[in-house]
């Protein structure tokens, strides 16, 4: 059984590669149009064989980062791992586009209620911190509803 897996493996690598190959083939041509310029064979194979190369690469990356955090499936969040990790690709997206954001299940909070008791104790005067505490939380739900100022752009030159 193990004789049939790497054969199978080695018709899927081989099939992998013509796809890349066809596909390098099709953009070097097009290219070739814009351009003006014509590219040789070995240019297109030594291309196909580079993109093949890094897809590998970057499977076996994706991989690391899935198994790392315990999951068996690549998702978003390694891509997004993937990206930060990598110099050139950092300089070409924003840092906001890479920044990873836990999801958020989180419910609004709701203001305390303040009990019979409480109520005596704010009318003696005892109770001033949790009325401090309700208009706070006030405060912060109307600075969430104003928009919010854009910051000034600052060109290097």
């Amino acid at each position: 059984m193990p004789a049939e897996k790497k054969e199978k493996d080695v018709l899927s690598r081989q099939a992998l590669k013509s796809a890349i190959w066809y596909t390098v083939t099709q953009l070097v041509e097009d290219e070739e149009i814009d351009l003006g310029v014509s590219c040789s064979e070995h240019f297109v194979a030594v291309l196909s064989e580079m993109v093949f190369t890094q897809a590998l690469t970057l499977g076996k990356d994706l991989e690391s980062f899935a198994n790392h955090a315990g999951r068996s499936t690549v998702g978003v969040e390694d891509v997004k791992y993937q990206l930060i990790s990598n110099e050139a690709v950092q300089h070409g997206l924003s840092l906001n586009a890479l920044t990873i954001k836990p999801p958020t299940t989180t419910k609004p909070r709701a203001k305390p209620v303040a009990s019979k008791k409480d109520s005596a104790a704010t009318a003696k005067g005892k109770g001033k911190a949790k009325e401090e505490l309700v208009s706070l939380s006030d405060s912060e739900e109307d600075e969430n509803e104003r928009p919010k100022k854009k910051a000034k752009s600052v060109k290097r030159a």
